[in-house]
């Protein structure tokens, strides 16, 4: 009995609140609506790119995995230190791991040329 009541209890603490259950809904919409606009430039033979951060929920979503299994759709993993990503307290290098989807070859190739021999700089924001 006092395992169900445990558990009971848990599941009480971690209850999403009213607030934070609209946020969620709100954000799985907006993205399910990115990833068709991602798919409708796809199906039209126009380029996309899709980037979220790198341990984002957002890419186990089944219709990002869905995306990311097309064949023309390519997938890359960068810091954002590539970009000039930088600390706001000492203005070092932030290297911010970050994931995009694209169907741009080109993209692909700019970035396999980009990042080939960069090192990983690390900072605290």
């Amino acid at each position: 009995m006092w395992t169900l009541q445990s558990n009971a209890a848990i599941k009480q603490k971690y209850q999403e609140t009213e607030e934070a259950k609209r946020k969620r809904i709100v954000g799985e919409v907006l993205l399910r609506f990115a990833i068709q606009i991602c798919d409708e430039q796809r199906k039209n033979t126009r380029k996309f790119s899709f980037e979220h951060p790198a341990g984002a929920a957002s890419w186990i979503e089944t219709c990002v995995e869905e995306l990311a299994r097309k064949e023309e759709v390519r997938g890359l993993v960068v810091d954002q230190c590539v970009f000039g990503l930088r600390a706001p307290l000492n203005q070092m290098a932030y290297c911010k791991r970050t994931r995009i989807l694209t169907n741009s070859l080109n993209m692909v190739r700019l970035f396999e040329g980009e990042l080939e021999g960069k090192t990983r700089v690390g900072g605290k924001l």
